[in-house]
């Protein structure tokens, strides 16, 4: 009979199951399977507990805690589960036909995602979180901080690590993300490129190496008198020049780098203030779109009404009709009355479709200006504070209908140059 005890089961389980962590790509960067016996395996949870309880993290962000905290429930389960067989098994009358193998079994059998291959039962925990294991850890709490200090409670927050991992994964798309107007996107992508920009290190051993050369070919030649001493100092100054010039072009990189840098955040400060407006000024175009199509509807159809009434209607009265001596209720009368009414209608319609045309042009116009400035702060381009107003008071400005000629300065206006100036 074999020897049935808490511990002789905990030691089988530890040679013969084996737990893996499948943590999904998406929240990882360099990370090698993890597996592992169940001291092991637990540890792992519980460090990994730990490490996010330390970043206080809040309702919108707590799901990565939640995941860690579900898995130590199935280990803490699995551990309680060993004790119960046990002492179902000292309970039972026929104890010495009870194994260590059978009570593998009865585990298994409450254990989910367990399988038995090659003499090992094997459990997977599935964690959609980030892990420790992960070689590239410390960078993704590095930026879950930097994302919490500035979208606290974020609800985009698994997005945005998702995006963070995907752009070290693979950065050959980074552009993709520079270009979106979704925040969790760029924040992602600008924070790669800071990380980045900081690794850049100057590599200046094959200089150290040709100054360790130069060194030793003077301490040999040295008694080759004040000709090979001046020939050598040349060659010092020559190579130490050239070195100056290399420093001199690695620092104006980095300044470029730096600079595009700014320029990049600073474009997208705009685009994020010119966002809206932005939409805007494309939407209002968009409407009047309709409008031109139902004024120019309703022209066509006041013309034809004026034409059908003209050719089958008054013409007719007009040439059946006997002349009387009151020529202000005559037929012809009617007849002019009528058609300077009905013009007049198709002239105001007329007025109205230039009207929307020339709003559908003018909104068209502010969204290509906020494209164009936007363009222009990317780019780099010195914008003065004067320039800067006359665009801004162009793009929020008001837009004249065509109707009414108002030369007065209204005021939205007046707001517009007060805050513009502030």
């Amino acid at each position: 009979m074999e020897n049935i005890t808490k511990t002789s089961l905990e030691k089988l389980v530890n040679d013969k199951w084996l737990f893996k962590v499948s943590v999904p790509e998406i929240y990882t960067i360099n990370m090698e399977p993890v597996e592992g016996s169940l001291a092991r395996i637990e540890e792992i949870v519980k460090r990994n507990i730990s490490q996010l309880r330390s970043l206080d993290l809040e309702s919108n962000e707590v799901r990565f805690l939640n995941e860690w905290c579900n898995a130590w429930n199935t280990i803490t389960d699995f551990s309680n589960r060993i004790g119960k067989l046990i002492e179902q098994a000292e309970q039972n009358d026929n104890l010495q036909s009870i194994t260590l193998e059978d009570l593998l079994v009865q585990l298994t059998n409450g254990t989910p995602n367990t399988v038995f291959d090659d003499d090992k039962y094997i459990t997977s925990l599935n964690i959609n979180s980030c892990c420790d294991c992960d070689k590239s850890y410390v960078l993704i709490v590095e930026f879950i901080k930097a994302f919490r200090d500035k979208y606290r409670n974020d609800p985009n927050f698994d997005p945005a690590i998702r995006n963070f991992t995907q752009i070290n994964r693979d950065n050959k798309y980074i552009g993709q993300f520079f270009s979106s107007t979704e925040y969790y996107k760029t924040f992602p992508a600008l924070f790669w490129l800071e990380q980045f920009v900081k690794s850049v290190e100057v590599d200046t051993s094959l200089v150290i190496q040709e100054l360790n050369q130069l060194r030793e070919t003077i301490k040999s030649a040295h008694s080759e008198a004040l000709k090979i001493q001046e020939n050598s100092k040349s060659y010092f100054d020559e190579k130490l020049a050239d070195f100056e010039l290399t420093l001199d072009g690695l620092h104006e990189n980095i300044s470029k780098g730096n600079k595009r840098l700014e320029d990049l955040e600073s474009a997208y400060k705009e685009k994020l203030k010119l966002e809206a407006p932005e939409t805007l000024w494309n939407e209002r175009a968009k409407n009047q779109i309709w409008s031109i199509v139902i004024w120019i509807i309703l022209t066509i159809a006041t013309a034809g009404i004026l034409i059908y009434m003209l050719s089958n209607c008054l013409i007719p009265i007009v040439l059946e009709a006997t002349p009387k001596n009151n020529l202000l209720i005559s037929p012809i009368s009617m007849l002019v009355l009528i058609t300077a009414f009905m013009i007049y209608i198709i002239k105001v319609e007329i007025k109205f479709l230039t009207s929307s045309w020339h709003l559908r042009t003018a909104y068209q116009q502010k969204a290509a200006l906020t494209r164009f400035y936007q363009a222009l702060v990317a780019d780099g381009a010195v914008i003065s504070e004067e320039e800067r107003l006359l665009i801004m008071r162009s793009l929020f400005s008001e837009v004249n209908t065509g109707l009414v000629n108002n030369s007065e300065k209204s005021d939205l206006d007046a707001v517009i140059n007060s805050l513009l100036k502030k």
